[in-house]
């Protein structure tokens, strides 16, 4: 059940890698979400983070929806960037 709570979450926030996090004996405590795509440093600075971990999914969702909606507004998308480029001839 884990395992599809985790595919579920990576298919609504597929900038993610998301996975539980588990104490020494296995058991499930908590999760952790890690971007795909590395951050430049100015995605960093407007408020992007590379990973997340929270106690349970509710609290996951919460914070990959504000990494969403910062996305969003300052232009992120996966896998492409909005860098302009200087061409030299």
């Amino acid at each position: 059940m884990v395992r599809r709570q985790a595919e579920l979450l990576e298919q609504t926030y597929p900038a993610w890698k998301i996975e539980p996090m588990c104490d020494a004996e296995g058991i499930p405590r908590g999760w952790k979400a890690t971007r795909l795509v590395p951050l430049t440093h100015s995605e960093q600075v407007s408020g992007l983070i590379s990973d997340i971990a929270r106690d349970d999914v509710p609290d996951l969702v919460m914070a990959l929806a504000v990494q969403d909606e910062i996305g969003h507004r300052t232009g992120y998308t996966i896998g492409r960037r909005n860098r302009s480029t200087i061409s030299t001839p």
